[in-house]
């Protein structure tokens, strides 16, 4: 709970107690709590951020017209006036006024800090701003003579830019960004009276207020029509109304079978012992502790024996209102609705307490509906009563109420949510459950493990009556489950598809409803028809859908500085981080972090983030973000300016401290360089990363890296030989990486453009591995001898001029592949040999190991078998000790094939099935062909 909604609810705690203390007293106190607000406020202001916020546009219908003969001052009069009705609803349902325009005002819901529910708070706000303005419209009409007095609001949600704007001496809080342009335009579309919101907001608040859906409308600024919707009114206030879930779809309950059972045989031993029983579920948002109380509560409408319900949700504001959950409890039992008058709300208590304490009871109705919060003061059993003996004799009364409803049937009391809910009914429930241990009664408490940061479980483990239920996510097989469950009128969910939602949600159901609601909205999974399809092409980029980036981003708003900023910055490292590197980010003007290992002990108490057993540094502790998404949300809070500042720091950490595993973490720095702004360090890095890819035979990864290097290296403005070399050999290793994949015409097609710029680049040896690469292509694989042979001869030439000693190793080696082809067996081994010498020579184990296959070869066929069996097997360890799975397939097909000559056919199979399920993984088509082959010659 932040100190803002701890001030906001004791304002509306006080409110509650003007029947008691007097408007005096109650109007002194909120004017303190108020000025604090605003104090709190205005500290919020200078921190900048990018935010999920609500914005609310409300502004006087025709003000022009309907002032036209009017007094100047009598218009101030009535603005004043207005502004002022207005100002006060924002501030009651937790909003911030932004700024006051004449006839309207602008306001924020979730700046500076959020809530969860800030969409629903701003059209309630815009509902009470009509409301207001039609009670001041007969004020208006009355003093002023003035006809037809009326608002409109338009709200939009969405992602914004916040802080202060102008000179130091006229600063002004705003929000920037397309999201304020749309609120605005919705505003002057709203019909007069009228709320009008996006679907944006309408995707926070549906199931909430009864809505009319209009058609499309085309806005300023906009090229495609916007849906938009007339907020009507708040539905009632229902204790079963839940907004989560796909449209349409019902869904089995999955992975939560044994915590059902164990609510079972609670409630039987309550039951059938007559012994009160507690159970608490604690577990994260959305991990499914509302959905688990729902089965079993459907699962106790079918047992014989007739179950008495009582059911209450806590909310925020109920925080600081004593007894308030109790009284949302009796609310939903005796149906009291907010808009029921004093009278009403006293008849319901009376009629639903006699139910259950029989004629005689209207004086306990009395004393119980006054301490928890109705308004009884007028009753005659409570004149001149003591309020501490009020609230006595309610909580007395209230444990009686609970004994008489359990005398002949047994009952359950669901209260969810109660990390928000009041003390006063913590303790309550509390008192209950110890005071009356012999009633069939079983109390179920939703909480989340915020709960425990305020205050420790009521009910100690240790109690028998009191079991404790932690829900943690679902496992990924239960996951995927989900998945196929949401996803049934698809004929097959692909795996791109549920391999994405399992890995963005972490084992959270809410998570994977909202991912997939996203993923309908945005049109890739659709939902025309029988059969749902999905446009896999698309699921490379999932953005974060708005419902869990508030929800997680009200959990950041609520954090301490410090732990907010440490969050923020370990977001820029990556989902996974470490403590050393964290501590050097630092930005102009940032806030120090005095004892960063305090700060991420008590980020992990608060189980945001967990440590991980190993750490890549020895000398640093690693880290890891609970949750994908909330690493995403808090990334996307930290301003574009300062990412790249922290983004260039966390590469040089990485360079500095990798030391001479630098390979291992060539992507991840290049990642950080790109997303730094600095592209010609981010392709350097990227290119090591591909040259890794490469040399694992992970082919396609190394072409997404390529391709992300050479469209990064396209945006630069730089256009000279240095360039122009890194272009030709990001071309060359793309080249490498088609040629893997057997895509042959492609692979001459990079390495002919590869040579062209190396010529233009004047890099000789860049000019030699061209060369080379396309004379192995041509001369060996495409059969073109000839044509090889001249490439690989124009190699040798140059090599020779420039020193180049590694080109002449390979250009060596492609002329004695083209002799060896030819049978030309003498000629082949004297340039093998040559090639096998210059590369020892050098240190370049790659060639080596290809030299030593390529003798083997011919050993071989000469019948030299021991001699060929030695040279491949020296080939076959250096290409694993080298991790390069494309090499090693070579010798182990070359093994597979003299071993298979010997008669030792189980042999020669280990071999090649150790080659084809390499060339399977890889995707070489060729060298599975050939694989294939050679099994079929041991049949």
């Amino acid at each position: 709970m932040t100190e803002r909604e701890q001030l906001e609810q004791a304002v509306a705690a006080q409110e509650a107690l003007r029947g008691l203390l007097g408007d005096a007293v109650v109007d002194a106190t909120i004017a303190v709590l108020r000025e604090k607000l605003v104090s709190l406020e205005d500290s919020h202001q200078t921190f900048e951020q990018r935010k999920l916020v609500s914005i609310l546009f409300a502004d006087t219908v025709s003000s022009t017209q309907m002032f036209e003969h009017l007094d100047p001052e009598y218009v101030l009069e009535i603005m004043d006036g207005a502004l002022r009705v207005f100002t006060e609803a924002v501030g009651r349902l937790g909003g911030m006024v932004a700024r006051l325009m004449g006839d309207g005002l602008l306001a924020f819901f979730g700046a500076p800090v959020s809530k969860e529910d800030d969409a629903v708070r701003a059209v309630r706000c815009g509902l009470a701003i009509v409301r207001a303005a039609h009670d001041y419209a007969r004020l208006v009409e009355k003093r002023w003579h003035v006809n037809g007095f009326n608002v409109r609001v338009g709200i939009n949600t969405g992602l914004v830019a916040l802080g202060e704007v102008g000179s130091a001496a006229g600063s002004e809080y705003t929000a920037m960004g397309d999201t304020i342009n749309l609120a605005s335009r919705l505003e002057h579309a709203a019909p007069a009276g009228g709320v009008l919101i996006s679907y944006d907001t309408y995707r926070h608040v549906r199931g909430v207020f009864e809505v009319r859906t209009l058609d499309p409308i085309h806005v300023k600024g906009k090229t495609e029509p916007v849906q938009v919707y007339v907020v009507e009114r708040e539905k009632p206030h229902t204790f079963g109304v839940v907004t989560r879930g796909v449209d349409g779809i019902k869904t089995r309950m999955i992975g939560r079978e044994a915590q059902l059972q164990q609510l079972q045989e609670v409630l039987n031993w309550a039951i059938d012992e007559g012994e009160t029983q507690v159970v608490t579920i604690l577990g994260e948002p959305g991990v499914g502790k509302s959905r688990l109380l729902r089965e079993f509560d459907n699962w106790i409408d079918q047992i014989p024996e007739d179950v008495f319900h009582f059911a209450g949700r806590a909310t925020m504001e109920m925080f600081n209102l004593p007894y308030s959950l109790m009284r949302n409890v009796f609310a939903f039992r005796f149906e009291i609705q907010d808009s029921d008058s004093a009278a009403v709300v006293r008849e319901k208590m009376e009629r639903g307490i006699a139910y259950f304490m029989g004629a005689d009871s209207e004086h306990k109705a009395h004393y119980i509906g006054q301490m928890i919060g109705f308004d009884f003061s007028g009753s005659p059993y409570l004149q001149g009563e003591d309020p501490q003996q009020i609230i006595q004799l309610g909580l007395y009364y209230l444990a009686d109420f609970f004994t008489a409803t359990t005398t002949n049937h047994p009952a359950v009391l669901f209260l969810e949510d109660i990390h928000w809910a009041d003390d006063k009914s913590l303790d309550l429930v509390n008192y209950i459950v110890r005071s009356r241990r012999d009633l069939r009664l079983l109390v179920v408490c939703l909480a989340r493990p915020t709960l425990l940061e305020r205050r420790s479980l009521l009910w100690d483990k240790r109690h028998e009556f009191h079991t404790l239920i932690e829900l943690l996510p679902l496992s990924k097989g239960d996951t995927r489950e989900l998945v196929a469950e949401i996803l049934r009128r698809m004929d097959t969910v692909p795996d791109s598809l549920c391999d994405l939602i399992v890995r963005r949600a972490d084992g959270n159901p809410f998570y994977v409803e909202e991912l997939i609601k996203m993923l309908m909205d945005d049109n890739v999974i659709d939902t025309q028809g029988d059969h749902w399809q999905v446009d896999e092409s698309r699921l490379t980029k999932l953005s974060i859908p708005p419902t869990l980036t508030g929800v997680l981003q009200a959990r950041l708003d609520a954090l301490p500085v410090q732990e907010r900023l440490v969050l923020q910055r370990a977001s820029v490292v990556g989902r996974i981080f470490w403590d050393s590197a964290v501590a050097d980010l630092r930005a102009e003007g940032d806030e120090r972090i005095e004892d960063i290992a305090a700060v991420i002990a008590s980020l992990r108490k608060r189980e945001l983030i967990r440590a991980r057993e190993k750490s890549a540094f020895a000398w640093a502790e690693e880290y890891i973000f609970k949750h994908a998404i909330l690493r995403d949300v808090t990334y996307e809070s930290v301003l574009k300016r300062l990412r790249r500042v922290y983004h260039a720091q966390v590469a040089a950490w990485l360079v500095e401290h990798s030391g001479d595993r630098i390979g291992e973490y060539t992507g991840l720095i290049a990642e950080h360089y790109e997303r730094a702004g600095e592209a010609h360090k981010a392709v350097v890095y990227q290119s090591r990363a591909a040259e890794q890819a490469l040399n694992s035979s992970a082919y396609h990864e190394a072409i997404t890296l390529l391709e992300r290097a050479l469209r990064l290296l396209a945006e630069t403005t730089s256009i000279g030989e240095e360039t122009k070399a890194k272009e030709a050999m990001l071309k060359w290793q793309l080249g490498q990486a088609h040629r893997g994949l057997s895509a042959y015409a492609k692979a001459k097609e990079l390495y002919e453009e590869s040579l062209a710029m190396f010529t233009l680049a004047k890099d000789d040896e860049g000019i030699v591995k061209a060369l080379y690469e396309l004379g192995w292509l041509v001369g060996y694989i495409m059969r073109n001898h000839d044509q090889g042979e001249a490439y690989f001869q124009r190699a040798l030439t140059i090599a020779r001029n420039v020193g180049d000693k590694r080109g002449l190793s390979w250009a060596l080696n492609g002329l004695g592949v083209l002799a060896h082809w030819r049978q030309r067996h003498a000629e082949a081994i004297k340039y093998y040999e040559e090639s096998l010498e210059l590369a020892r020579e050098i240190g370049d184990e790659t060639r080596i190991g290809g030299a030593l296959n390529n003798l083997g070869l011919v050993r071989k066929e000469l019948g030299e078998y021991d001699e060929a069996r030695q040279r491949l097997e020296e080939s076959r360890e250096i290409f694993r000790k080298l991790g390069n799975r494309a090499a090693i397939t070579s010798p182990l097909t070359n093994l597979g094939d003299l071993f298979g000559k010997l008669g030792k056919h189980e042999k020669a199979r280990q071999y090649y099935v150790e080659a084809l399920a390499i060339h399977k993984e890889i995707g070489n088509r060729a060298g599975i062909a050939g694989t294939l082959s050679g099994l079929g010659s041991l049949a």
